[in-house]
């Protein structure tokens, strides 16, 4: 009976059907190849992450494999995870993959885009069963989306973009030279004044 009871108020729910997943995109003015590369090191993600706290760092820090022990701290929840750079592919998507019974994985997506890239973060998760599932839209969702929001605007602080090659300095070209003014004519030389006669 209980169990029917249950059922029902889960049933009559406005949130048994909603998606749980935390998603935020954001344009950011730099191209796809620098932001993953931006992405796929885990201190940019911990310079621009505000709900988080105490990092530690394996021994890689970029690239796949990277790995971080971090806590994310929302609201009312404070989650110890340890978290892997999983995938990576430039310049597309960088996954994060959170292991254990309360990990997820989050994924970042590029694409170009006028002015730059669009970048969208979603993280994948079940919603929380009944007694919990208010509370975690009401509160835990919007700011974990808000601090998503807040990390893609930090992140374009955090992307270099390689400068562009200078052209080549052309050398101006040589004017033909100039023929030096003429001489003044000569005069025609004096002709011989004829002898003068004998006497």
């Amino acid at each position: 009976m209980l169990s029917l009871l249950l059922a029902t108020a889960l049933a009559a729910s406005p949130y048994a059907d909603k998606n749980a997943d935390v998603v935020a995109s954001a344009t950011v003015p730099a191209p796809p190849a620098a932001v993953h590369a931006a992405l796929e090191d885990l201190k940019t993600f911990q310079a621009i992450l505000p709900c988080s706290s105490d990092w530690n760092f394996g021994s890689v820090t970029s690239g796949q494999g990277a790995s971080v022990e971090l806590t994310y701290d929302v609201g009312s929840m404070h989650r110890r995870l340890t978290a892997v750079i999983s995938k990576t592919e430039a310049p597309r998507v960088v996954d994060y993959d959170h292991a254990g019974n309360k990990g997820f994985i989050t994924r970042w997506r590029i694409e170009e885009a006028d002015g730059g890239s669009q970048v969208e973060v979603t993280t994948y998760l079940n919603p929380p069963p009944w007694p919990f599932r208010k509370m975690y839209f009401t509160r835990i969702h919007p700011q974990w989306v808000t601090c998503y929001d807040e990390a893609l605007a930090k992140l374009p602080e955090h992307v270099t973009v390689a400068a562009a090659p200078e052209a080549p300095v052309e050398e101006p070209a040589e004017s033909p030279a100039e023929e030096p003014a003429g001489s003044p004519a000569e005069e025609p030389a004096a002709e011989d004044a004829p002898a003068e006669a004998a006497p």
